[in-house]
């Protein structure tokens, strides 16, 4: 019944008893009296599925022990063999490595009458597996010998409501105008990072942002990104060391050793720093470690790569101050959403690596917010790195976009500079949600994606 519970689950519906419900198609005998091992039926493989890659043929002699089937087929599904009658006899899914299969490939399994099994499709279902099971194991020793960093979320977004933490969240129901989407109705909302799903992705820290809209009123920019984030401080302190505020690279090799998960700080807006270069050194001593310059519009500090009205043409002469500022003070520059004319000026007056928190290639998605591979290897050059966003429109001009096309950026950069100038910045509760990596606990997909490319 692996197969039934996998489509159940999942949302789909079943036929509780072929014989009642599929009875106008005249359905064929589906509970054999024969032994498991004898096949009675076939089932004819969809020639572009995990399954046919799999058996490598389109016929498949089966045994058929069973009385009840899959109806309709649970989103991200789909049927890829069926019965001379129509049944549904396998599933896969359409972004993980999931396979159902509705016959007993264990009873058809044996070595042939010379011994061999290497051509006995049934016992390829289960090599398959074998074969998933050893890529996510390396994936986890990938894991735990490394520094997996999120460069990017914006989970302090949610914080208007109480009941949002960074340690563990249950599904609750939000409003999407309070997020500027009019006109459409309440929807029940699970939060993609905290230190629960961090655990579960072995992702060992995150950059969480406090993020301010371009559009909030002048006079209480700093005022916003400071509850923000002394609300993650507070939080993190109050968590009995199940997640952690670190500020160096120290503090997390320390926090690595003894389990816990860490929480580094940025600003999303240099309008946060309401004119101020001195609340660039209040915010550094409060943990935060990168400002991104602009969010979509111009600022105060430069001209933006969406909305922009060419207000400075690049850096004002503010941000030139903010630019050198954080050089001083150790703060990284983030030039993910600021314009092409911004992002060069940046360039050639910083003394320091600058970062990409949440970016994208241009030659893979023509979108205003991606870069250009001479930006790409600009920041290269300083040091940075290009951190891949999981936003679906800067990664593919589909309505899904999927892990795929997050590795194909990823690609991208390192055919360009190198594996060392590429990371992740996902974006999760900022948007960011890719088919096959939704939240933080489904990071390391990613890494099991690498792995099937070649990377090691």
């Amino acid at each position: 019944r692996g197969m039934q519970v996998i489509n159940t689950v999942f949302g789909g519906s079943l036929y509780q008893d072929i014989n009642v419900q599929y009875a106008d198609k005249k359905p064929m005998c589906h509970s054999q009296n024969e032994e498991r091992s004898v096949t009675t039926q076939t089932a004819s493989v969809v020639t572009d599925s995990l399954l046919y890659s799999i058996v490598n043929c389109n016929t498949l002699p089966i045994n058929s022990i069973h009385h009840q089937a899959v109806k309709r087929i649970a989103d991200g599904f789909r049927a890829v063999a069926f019965a001379d009658d129509g049944i549904c006899e396998a599933i896969e899914s359409l972004y993980y490595p999931i396979l159902g299969v509705q016959w007993h490939p264990e009873h058809l399994s044996e070595a042939d009458a010379a011994g061999e099994h290497f051509d006995n499709p049934h016992r390829k279902i289960f090599g398959w597996l074998v074969d998933e099971a050893k890529i996510f194991s390396r994936a986890k020793r990938i894991h735990h010998s490394s520094y997996v960093i999120d460069s990017h979320c914006d989970t302090p977004m949610f914080f208007h409501y109480p009941q949002v933490n960074i340690v563990e969240n249950d599904k609750l129901w939000v409003d999407p105008a309070d997020f500027g989407e009019k006109d459409e109705p309440p929807l029940l909302y699970e939060i993609k990072v905290d230190a629960r799903k961090m655990r579960q992705g072995r992702v060992d820290a995150v950059f969480m942002v406090a993020y301010i809209p371009q559009s909030t009123p002048a006079d209480e920019t700093y005022g916003k990104a400071d509850r923000l984030l002394n609300t993650i401080i507070t939080q993190a302190k109050g968590s009995g060391n199940r997640i952690s505020i670190a500020t160096s690279y120290a503090e997390l090799c320390n926090n690595k050793r003894n389990g816990i998960p860490t929480v580094f700080l940025g600003i999303e807006n240099g309008c946060a720093l309401a004119g101020n270069l001195d609340n660039i050194d209040y915010f550094y001593r409060l943990g935060v470690r990168y400002i991104t310059l602009c969010h979509n519009g111009d600022n105060l500090l430069c001209d933006s790569a969406m909305q922009s009205l060419d207000t400075h043409n690049g850096l004002s002469e503010f941000g030139r101050q903010v630019v050198l500022k954080m050089n001083a003070v150790g703060m990284m520059v983030d030039v993910s959403h600021v314009g092409e004319k911004s992002f060069w000026d940046t360039v050639a007056l910083s003394t320091k690596p600058i970062i990409a928190s949440h970016s994208c290639c241009k030659a893979l998605r023509n979108h205003p917010r991606n870069l250009t591979d001479e930006q790409i290897r600009a920041i290269a050059r300083s040091g940075g790195v290009v951190q891949i966003c999981l936003y679906k429109h800067f990664l593919a001009d589909t309505d899904v976009a999927t892990v795929a096309d997050a590795v194909r950026h990823i690609k991208h950069v390192v055919e360009l500079v190198g594996v060392d100038y590429v990371g992740i910045g996902s974006d999760f509760d900022g948007g960011g949600e890719i088919a096959g990596a939704t939240s933080e606990n489904q990071l390391i997909n990613i890494t099991k994606a690498l792995i099937k490319e070649g990377f090691d």
